[in-house]
């Protein structure tokens, strides 16, 4: 289960299920080779803890990329501050936590982009590019 602190209170999440448990890993398979093949920074992935301001909110996004240059907000522990770009996978119970609340949460902390990928019922995959700085 996947629990993660906002607003002060702990909000728990169901566990993933198959499919999208595929989705990252193909995701967490990819985009490593292509970012460390290049030379970028670093991706991490679910479980590891985002915390995007000094009281919170804290998050784990499915997965995240930080450019070399941040790479001082990474730690054995968390990673300080938002990433450059964070990737969730939007399962059935978590469209409003993933579309509306973790993207208003992801802007304020200086997210460059925020991928939201849906898994409909069909075997495509749907991705949403959120640009979150003005």
């Amino acid at each position: 289960m996947l629990a993660e602190w906002t607003e002060g209170e702990v909000s728990v999440a169901m566990p993933a299920k198959d499919r999208h448990q595929r989705v990252v890993a193909l995701l967490s398979a990819l985009m490593p080779f292509f970012v460390g093949a290049r030379k970028l920074g670093r991706v991490s992935l679910v479980p590891f803890e985002v915390r995007l301001g000094p009281a919170g909110p804290s998050r784990e996004p499915d997965l995240f990329f930080v450019t070399t240059g941040r790479l001082e907000g990474l730690t054995d522990d968390r990673f300080y501050g938002g990433p450059d770009l964070v990737v969730e996978v939007i399962s059935d119970d978590s469209v409003q936590r993933d579309c509306v609340d973790k993207l208003e949460e992801y802007r304020l902390a200086g997210v460059s982009e925020y991928w939201q990928n849906s898994l409909p019922s069909g075997s495509a995959i749907t991705v949403q590019v959120k640009l979150c700085s003005a």
